[in-house]
């Protein structure tokens, strides 16, 4: 069994008298595969939310690496490496592909041979056919 990377425990999470989260538990594995499903409505996109440092929990115990501390802010999350692809597809047409993967990476910003390096590795990696310099006007809808 691989050790565990990131825990959840406990999470609380409301919104005004609406109690979105109620002692919700979630465990992701060094090199293991993890599906989160539920009902709609059921805290779902609420709980990755709160792993992605965009809310933050009114209560509970969330351990990376076995330490102790929520994400304050998206961008410690995404320094730790956690990144999200939210379900609504929103894409700036008037950048690359490479560009809009990376939107959110001011530390990548300026460096579009190096976006584009890791996009063509992605893609080849998962058999793609699209070009990181295209744009997302020419995407298969998926």
């Amino acid at each position: 069994m691989h050790p565990s990377l990131l825990t959840l425990t406990d999470i609380r999470k409301s919104f005004g008298g609406v109690r979105a989260l109620e002692r919700a538990c979630l465990e992701l594995r060094r090199g293991a595969v993890t599906a989160l499903i539920g009902e709609n409505g059921a805290g779902k996109s609420t709980l990755v939310k709160i792993l992605s440092g965009i809310y933050q929990p009114d209560a509970g115990e969330i351990r990376f690496d076995g330490s102790c501390g929520a994400h304050r802010h998206s961008a410690s999350a995404r320094a730790l490496g956690i990144g999200v692809v939210h379900q609504e597809c929103l894409a700036f047409d008037n950048l690359s592909v490479a560009e809009n993967l990376f939107v959110n990476c001011a530390a990548d910003a300026g460096r579009p041979r190096e976006l584009g390096g890791s996009c063509a590795r992605g893609r080849r990696r998962y058999c793609a056919s699209w070009a990181p310099t295209s744009t997302p006007t020419c995407l298969p809808a998926a």
